[in-house]
């Protein structure tokens, strides 16, 4: 056959060794992740995968509890009078600030 060229992807040996040399990058980054952090990879890779997959479910927060929980909802108690105007960037401000920690 034509090694994939057809449907756009790469000849199989260029992939083969694209996903290696990806592979050992990962790994690598993965064995000083964990090592600095004393943790061991199936640790790491379970918190993480369990976080993506509930961050792309129907189980994670909704607009309403996340804009509770960044004091969005009820603004006009904070006194400022361009919440509804400046909305985005004081969302913004907020989740920065929870990332930053």
């Amino acid at each position: 056959m034509d090694g994939g060229r057809s449907q756009g992807f790469p000849a199989r040996e260029e992939s083969d060794r694209t996903d290696d040399a990806l592979s050992e990058q990962l790994e690598e980054l993965l064995d000083s992740y964990c090592r600095k952090r004393r943790q061991t990879k199936t640790e790491v890779l379970t918190r993480l995968l369990r976080n993506h997959l509930a961050a792309a479910s129907d189980r994670g927060k909704k607009p309403y509890p996340l804009a509770r929980e960044f004091g969005l909802i009820g603004a006009f108690a904070s006194g400022r009078r361009d919440a509804s105007e400046s909305r985005k960037r004081y969302f913004r401000e907020k989740l920065r600030a929870k990332h930053s920690r």
